[in-house]
């Protein structure tokens, strides 16, 4: 009885407020529980089969790379690989604008599993530790009440195991993206995220800079033990290079006796000789300086 009378509220129900395709806006079947009919449905395509092999984007004539990732202009790219689910076109669109805009996020349920298909087919995206979900700013959160890329990004959490850490914050309220040009749109999100930073999720630290919560944490390792302030320096590769006519600038001595010997201290700086021949040819002119070949060895003498 109860499933008869459950039947006949959905029947009812669907006849006062039918569903309908998000793209079309066809009527759905009563018991269809997708968000597209079967037409935009098929419509929905993903990359390919060609791809470029960093941004993911469909390639139309081969290769490995597109033309924006190709040679010196892929240093550009802060990352190094990106992916797709769908191409985005009119059903996918229409989707999208159904989570972002008009509140449906159980549409993220239909997506999770697409996204989840194309992380098993980039399996090294798999090695991620956590999902950073991008995040919106404070006014518009407000007054959308959710953000979408976080909602996306906990139900893939659920089917790949991979924990979500909403680790930024984003200062600065930029328009939407969709009518604007591509110069416009990196114009728009240009320094949304460039700040000193405030940590989040950091227990007894959240809401401090990062800059002082440096010092916080260090010494709260310090008093628990398990951390020092430390200054470490860094010692770097020296650089040798070729001055003037006399070759890379190294002060020793090559003494048949005693071997190669460094210049005493107080000898240095080593000068350049002026008994010099510049007009010999097929060999270094430091040759022809007697002064600077018979040197006294700093061992031997």
């Amino acid at each position: 009885m109860k499933k008869l009378l459950l039947k006949i509220k959905n029947i009812i129900l669907y006849l006062l407020f039918p569903r309908t395709c998000f793209n079309c806006g066809i009527d759905l079947p009563l018991n269809e529980q997708g968000f597209l009919c079967k037409d935009c449905l098929k419509k929905l395509k993903k990359p390919g089969p060609m791809i470029c092999q960093r941004c993911g984007i469909t390639l139309k004539d081969g290769g490995a790379h597109c033309f924006n990732c190709r040679g010196t202009k892929a240093k550009h790219f802060k990352c190094s690989l990106i992916r797709s689910a769908l191409d985005f076109n009119e059903p996918s669109r229409a989707l999208i604008h159904g989570l972002k805009y008009e509140k449906y996020t159980n549409i993220a349920k239909f997506f999770a599993p697409l996204m989840h298909k194309t992380l098993l087919e980039n399996p090294e995206m798999l090695e991620a530790e956590y999902f950073v979900p991008v995040p919106i700013h404070k006014k518009r959160l407000k007054k959308r009440g959710f953000n979408q890329a976080e909602v996306l990004a906990r139900e893939l959490s659920i089917l790949t195991n991979i924990p979500v850490l909403p680790a930024l914050t984003r200062i600065k309220n930029t328009k939407s993206q969709t009518k604007l040009t591509k110069k416009e749109r990196a114009e728009n999100i240009k320094e949304a995220f460039v700040d000193e930073g405030f940590l989040i999720n950091s227990n007894e630290f959240n809401g401090m800079k990062n800059t002082d919560a440096k010092k916080a944490i260090t010494e709260k390792a310090e008093k628990e033990g398990f951390g020092e302030f430390k200054t470490q320096f860094r010692l770097r590769d020296w650089l040798i290079s070729r001055q003037r006519y006399w070759g890379a600038p190294i002060p020793v001595v090559y003494c048949d006796k005693c071997g190669i010997q460094p210049v005493k201290e107080e000898d240095l700086p080593v000068l350049l000789p002026e008994d010099v021949d510049f007009s010999v040819t097929g060999k270094s002119p430091i040759t022809t300086s007697k002064t600077f070949q018979d040197a006294v060895c700093p061992v031997c003498g």
